[in-house]
This record gives C-alpha cells, structure tokens and sequence, in this order.
C-alpha cells in the first residue's frame, strides 16, 4: 500500500483495518487507532470474527458485533487479494433514533383524535346512564382509552405535568410483585416448572410522582421477565442507589433473553418476540412512565441466559409522605366550558349542569371564549380549557385572562386545561399562565368531582 494511500484512508472518520489474504495485518487508519483506544480493544479480535465467517468465494460481508458499550456492523471486502474491513456504528442508533421521533410525532396526532372521540362516547353514555347501562360497551370504551393512554405515554415530553403525590417504593414493588403472582402461580401448575422471587431492596424510598401509574409500570416489567421465563427460573428485584438522589431499581431474569435485533426495538410499542401471538403494549408503557417521572430505563439482554430492566428515577429526601391537600374552592357557579369540538362542549357542558347546577357558558373556539370573558369576566368563577385549538390555544385564553384581571384589579378564575394532547404542559408553564391544573381527555367522574370540589 502506498504512502498515498495510507495518507488519504488516515483523513477518513471511518475506522479501517487491511490484512492480506491470511489475515495478517497490514495497516489500521488513524480513525481506528482512536476508536480503539476509546473502548479498549485492538484489531485482534475483529480480524478473528472476519476470518471466522468471511469466506473467499464470498468476496462481501456485513456482521453485527458487539463490544462493551457499542454495538457495531463489520463490513469486509476481499480487493485484490487483500480484506479490507470497515467498522459502522453510527448508522444504526441514527435509523432508531429517526423511527422513534416518527413513532412520537404519529403517537401525539393519533392520541388526540382518539381521545376526542372517547370524550364524545364516554359524555354520552355518561348522560344515558340511567336510561340505558351497557357494561361492555364501558368496558371496550375504557379498554380503549388504555391502549390510547399507553401510546401516548410513549411520545409525550419528560418535562410534562402530572399530578404528585409522595409514595413508597417498596410498596409498590411489593404491589406489583401480588399483581403478577397469578401469572406464575397458574404457569408452575400448568407446566409444572418453579419460579423463585427474590427481593432486595437497599432501603426505604419515596418517590414523587403517581403511584397508580408507577404501579403499572412495574406490573409491565415483572411481566415481561415472567412471560421470558417458559421454563421457570428465577426472578430478582433490587433497589439501590446509583447517583445522589436517583435510585435504581433492576428487574432481572433467567429466561430465554433476545438477540440484538430485538434489545434495539424493545421500548418500540407493539413490539414483540412473541411468534404468532397477540402482540401486547409490552415495556413501551414502562418507558413512557419512567419518562414522565423524570426517570431512564435500560434494557440489558444475553441470549440463553436472561434480561435486566434497570429503570433510574429521583427520589425525595426528608419530605413529608402524606400528599398535600389541594386547596378548598367553592362549588363554581358559572363556567366557561371550551373546546374546539362543538359536540364535545355541549355533551361536557350538560355533565357539568348536571352535577353543579352551574350557569354554562360554551364557546368552540378560544376567539369566543376570550369574547365570552370580556362581557362576563364579573360572573365567572371557573374556566375549563382544552388545549390544542387552531388560532388562539388554551394557553392564549389563559394568558388573556390573567393580563386582563391584573389590569382591572380583579382576582383571575380558577383556571383548568384538559387536552387530548397528553401531558405536554411543564411546571413553569402552569405557574406563567395561571393554570391550576391540567386534565387528560376523557375527564373521568372523579374528575368532574374534583374540579367542581364536590
């Protein structure tokens, strides 16, 4: 090879390594030196698995393989009696981080449609209840509206907002451990295998956050490791701390594991390794809440010999476990009700009657709602928003009703977002615009409950 040559593979950012056709080396470039370097291993190992599986009739090849912390692609090439190999490990992690922001961005649009149309179904049936009560139909309806929530944990932002409470940990791996034991308890009758659950929590933890929802969090990992176990096996569940304020908790298994195709799609919702069976929600649902609660979850797997879910969240210190009680309002006497789904204001807009005995006023369109406010802003006590509107958004009403009480020197209303859109609302955007509190669509009994504060 001449010096040219050496020179011009040296500018490449591509790690290269030439052998002759006995797989002697003959030369590594300058971007395999430094990638070597980084993770620790030299060309050895490489040219070995090549000369493994490369054979001369074949004159191409391309095969994943896997070093600690990276997962790569070898491409070799037989050119002039010499291999000259190249190693990829950019392309893929950039195709799955392209998938998974189409996955988010189709995610948040489907979410909201369905959500509109639950809230239709779910207001009507709610308002024919006395007259007409189909438990199957509720079931399907709240079926669906799971399906829906999981989807749309997946691509909403982990700075979004969700109702806080302080919780134990240790409780609700406790929990989630009662909830799965059906699972292996029918499973070692069945086939007559045996599981072994093994715990080991560090500590006590306190997390804030939902516990409903990090219930059903673990209830999906658990699971996921006892469905990867046919055979039986053992099941261990640990706690500990990892960094300052953040505690890990690793589920890990003895079950069949899944190869490397697999470990790169696992948070994908609807994936599974599952061969002609019911494809499940799986641990998208668990990533989305992780994400939610300001969390990561990592996905460890060896074929044959098992999987690790290690799942990292912040945890509260010295912080009072009793949740604080939200503040006492009266019962609203008149209500701007919004939303840009006229059916959906007149069937919301009768519930709210229905249970407060509120003067309703309706607006399909925030422009109308502000022009509502305007005339009646003396009268009304409570303000219930959708979100997403096209022109003036929730967060513009919001925003107008806050500007236009500082300037007349009144106190704003109670002000309530509920959207479709998922929890795509932070912290600091409630305290700007004056929002109380943001509502998922459907708004569900307890809901309406709560905000009227019956």
């Amino acid at each position: 090879m001449t010096e040219i040559n050496k020179n011009l593979l040296n500018t490449l950012y591509m790690p290269i390594i030439i052998t002759d056709e006995d797989y002697k080396l003959l030369f590594s470039n300058s971007a395999f030196k430094r990638f070597s370097k980084e993770v620790n291993i030299e060309e050895e190992p490489f040219i070995t698995f090549i000369k493994a599986n490369l054979r001369p009739h074949m004159h191409k090849l391309t095969k994943p393989f896997e070093i600690p912390g990276k997962r790569i692609f070898l491409h070799a090439e037989i050119i002039d009696g010499q291999v000259v190999i190249h190693l990829e490990f950019v392309r893929q992690s950039l195709l799955n981080s392209m998938r998974r922001e189409i996955i988010n961005q189709f995610s948040a649009s489907l979410s909201h449609i369905f959500y509109n149309l639950i809230t239709i179904i779910k207001n009507n049936l709610e308002k024919e209840k006395e007259n007409y009560n189909n438990r199957t139909i509720n079931e399907s309806v709240d079926r669906i509206q799971d399906i829906v929530d999981t989807v749309n944990l997946y691509s909403t932002n982990m700075s979004g907002y969700i109702h806080t409470e302080v919780f134990s940990l240790n409780k609700i791996l406790d929990e989630a451990i009662k909830r799965n034991q059906p699972i292996w308890d029918f499973q070692a009758k069945l086939k007559k295998i045996d599981f072994k659950v093994i715990k080991e929590y560090k500590k006590e933890y306190f997390i804030k956050g939902s516990s409903k929802d990090m219930l059903l969090a673990i209830i999906h990992v658990i699971k996921n490791s006892l469905e990867a176990m046919p055979k039986g096996g053992e099941l261990v569940i640990k706690t500990f701390e990892v960094k300052k304020g953040f505690v890990e908790i690793e589920v890990s298994d003895t079950g069949n594991g899944i190869d490397w195709q697999g470990k790169e799609r696992v948070f994908e919702p609807f994936f599974t390794t599952k061969k002609l069976k019911r494809k499940g929600l799986g641990l998208s649902y668990s990533y989305g809440i992780v994400r939610k609660h300001r969390g990561s979850i990592r996905f460890k797997s060896q074929e044959a010999v098992g999987s690790e879910v290690l799942i990292s969240i912040p945890f509260e210190q010295n912080v009072q476990v009793e949740a604080e009680e939200a503040p006492k309002h009266k019962v609203p006497k008149n209500i701007l009700l919004i939303d840009d789904e006229r059916i959906i204001v007149q069937t919301t807009g009768k519930i709210l009657k229905k249970l407060s005995n509120a003067n309703i006023y309706e607006a399909n369109s925030g422009n109308k709602a502000i022009a509502i406010f305007r005339q009646e802003f003396e009268n009304i006590d409570l303000i219930i928003s959708d979100l997403g509107m096209d022109e003036v958004s929730g967060f513009d009403v919001a925003k107008f009703v806050l500007k236009f009480s500082e300037e007349n020197n009144i106190d704003p209303p109670r002000f309530i977002l509920y959207t479709g859109w998922g929890n795509h609302v932070t912290d600091a955007e409630l305290k700007e615009f004056g929002i109380e509190a943001v509502y998922n669509k459907p708004l569900a009994p307890k809901d309406f409950k709560r905000i009227l504060n019956l």
